[in-house]
């Protein structure tokens, strides 16, 4: 029997007999929302915009011709790959899973239906329809498929988002063809019931959101479906339960990484406004996407970029729609103090594992001090904790590593991710293990901002016996930064403290336990002072023997940079202490450290003579 399905051109009144027949069997937000709603139109037609997977630019035209060509275009990371006319659909030739994922979500369908947009040129229409047939053909089913990435979990909820794309066009062309679009039809729904499928789905992680995406677009573009009713109940329950557990109270995101704090946003801000178009709404779903705008404003750096954190490449904010926006402190930053609130200098998220401090938002030399000590999940996640990013000026001084790729045989993808990539402390020589036992053994513990100083202590129990801790004081009258490392163990380790140093700084050591980093962008120095006697400390730089010294800002690609490791053998217990002034000629030249039941005091020594005290809650 041949079911009359519909087109994604629909009425508001097929939408609305949807909504309310699903009324008896979703939440109660959802029907409550639904029931509320008394201007419902009956009579007009009205194109919903769907959820792309492609930009409409200036380059789509060009990827689209080399499509047309048999250039095998996927993604900017790889050059195209040339073909002879046939696809067997278990083409890998980069030998990269991650190429894979985007050749088997059809994105080059998308390109080409962009294309066809902005032309109405039915050749890339028909190209479109060319991938696929072809990989229908390949991949009927997913007890019947060419490539094991074809039917996963992120490729199959984005190949929905290409193929409703293109149907949305193809009813309206010249090449429509009844039958084709049936054939497509049956295998989105074959879709839906393997997104749906509990057995599928990624749990804890963004791909489940794609997915949840994936079905309640398909619920409600298609009602007429069979299982319509049950995709858009198990999608958007499955979706809030991301909302109410993948982000903090705070509203930071678990994944570790700002490019995905940043993902996830933008997936509940889509899937917030797609529904909208439906006459729904779901406060569940709105409630938090404020906090988590709040929460980029101060991510961002002096220049505007998200830090190169966790699996992260550089994101200008500034390219942020102000429309779209609805915090004030993230409207603030994006227009430069034109528009909405400035945030305050510093702030810490306890919950969420970081903290920002910052000198001024309009100073000439802008300080920028992040710090990390969280543990939410495995996801994205860099053993990074208790890892520091400092800019000055113009200048990144301290970095983490970026990403690399998503290859995990990759030596080094596997250094990236590592401890040695970061600022922070090593033990053994090894990072840590990256596993769902040491979920939540990482923590900020105390903190505190005032208006001399501002500080934050974090620790975590990551390595098996040993306990680290360390303390972060942002000094304000100088812009000076205090790190100290404190591990605690029963047995004696190897205790290394690595400084990532940034591309665009020359490192020179200066005086003894001095080393002077100068930028090249605008010749500003600034010092690391070691104050703890070390039995070693190394140099290196691009090294691939070790593997070390290496930053990547850029998927596939990676640059040195000077890295500095700081190491003392066979102690059970040991201090580290370091200074960083932003000025060589001032700042502190010394401090000192007394221990009460509930605070470390500290007495700190300027360069000037003068001395001042901190207390830091233990």
């Amino acid at each position: 029997m041949k079911r009359n399905w519909k087109s994604s051109v629909i009425t508001y009144s097929v939408a609305a007999s949807l909504l309310a027949s699903m009324s008896a069997s979703v939440s109660p937000a959802y029907a409550a929302s639904n029931a509320k709603s008394s201007s419902v139109e009956t009579s007009s037609v009205k194109k919903v915009n769907l959820f792309k997977r492609v930009s409409s630019n200036s380059q789509t035209v060009g990827i689209a011709n080399k499509l047309l060509n048999n250039e095998l275009y996927v993604n900017s990371n790889w050059a195209p790959y040339k073909f002879n006319g046939k696809l067997t659909w278990k083409e890998n030739p980069y030998k990269d899973d991650t190429w894979s994922f985007y050749f088997q979500s059809l994105d080059m369908v998308g390109y080409l239906t962009t294309a066809y947009e902005q032309t109405h040129s039915q050749k890339y229409l028909e190209k479109a329809q060319w991938y696929i047939e072809s990989w229908m053909n390949a991949n009927p089913s997913p007890q019947k498929q060419a490539s094991r990435f074809a039917w996963r979990d992120h490729s199959t909820a984005n190949r929905v988002v290409n193929m409703a794309q293109f149907l949305d066009q193809y009813k309206g062309s010249s090449i429509y063809n009844k039958s084709l679009e049936n054939k497509v039809l049956k295998m989105l729904e074959k879709h839906g019931d393997f997104l749906m499928d509990d057995k599928n789905y990624s749990f804890g992680s963004n791909h489940g959101i794609f997915q949840d995406r994936s079905l309640i677009e398909l619920a409600l573009l298609f009602p007429n479906m069979s299982h319509s009713q049950q995709w858009y109940k198990k999608g958007m329950d499955r979706l809030l339960v991301h909302v109410e557990e993948d982000v903090t109270k705070s509203g930071v995101h678990k994944e570790h990484s700002p490019a995905y704090h940043l993902l996830v946003l933008n997936l509940f801000k889509n899937i917030n406004g797609f529904i909208k178009q439906f006459n729904v709404k779901e406060p569940r779903l709105t409630g938090g996407i404020s906090k988590m705008e709040d929460y980029l404003a101060y991510l961002g750096d002096p220049s505007g970029q998200l830090p190169n954190l966790g699996d992260s490449e550089p994101y200008d904010l500034y390219s942020l729609s102000p429309k779209a926006l609805t915090s004030d402190k993230l409207l603030y930053v994006v227009t430069k103090g034109k528009q909405g609130k400035k945030p305050d200098k510093d702030i810490v998220y306890t919950d969420g594992g970081t903290a920002v401090f910052k000198n001024d938002w309009n100073k000439e030399t802008p300080l920028y001090l992040l710090f990390t000590s969280a543990f939410h999940s495995t996801t994205h996640k860099h053993a990074d904790d208790l890892s520091f990013l400092l800019s000055y000026g113009k200048t990144n001084f301290f970095v983490d590593s970026g990403k690399y790729n998503y290859s995990y045989t990759d030596p080094y993808r596997e250094y990236v991710k590592s401890s040695l990539a970061h600022n922070t402390v090593t033990v053994d020589k090894k990072s840590f293990p990256i596993t769902k036992d040491q979920v939540n053994k990482s923590k900020i513990n105390t903190c505190e901002i005032s208006k001399a100083y501002s500080y934050v202590t974090g620790s975590h129990e990551l390595y098996k016996g040993v306990k680290v801790k360390r303390t972060l004081i942002h000094l304000k009258s100088t812009n000076s930064i205090i790190v100290r490392d404190v591990m605690e163990s029963n047995k004696n380790h190897t205790y290394t403290d690595t400084f990532n140093i940034g591309k665009d700084v020359d490192v020179k050591k200066s005086a003894a336990r001095v080393f002077t980093l100068t930028s090249k962008l605008d010749k500003k120095q600034i010092e690391l002072i070691q104050l703890t006697k070390m039995s070693t400390i190394k140099n290196y730089k691009g090294s691939s023997s070790p593997i070390a010294g290496w930053q990547s800002l850029e998927f596939n690609k990676k640059l040195p940079i000077t890295q500095l490791q700081f190491t003392n053998n066979n102690q059970k217990n040991a201090d580290y202490k370091f200074i960083i002034n932003t000025d060589t000629k001032n700042g502190i030249k010394n401090y000192t450290v007394k221990s009460t039941p509930t605070h470390d005091i500290y007495t700190i020594v300027l360069k000037n003579g003068k001395r001042t005290n901190v207390q830091v809650k233990k």
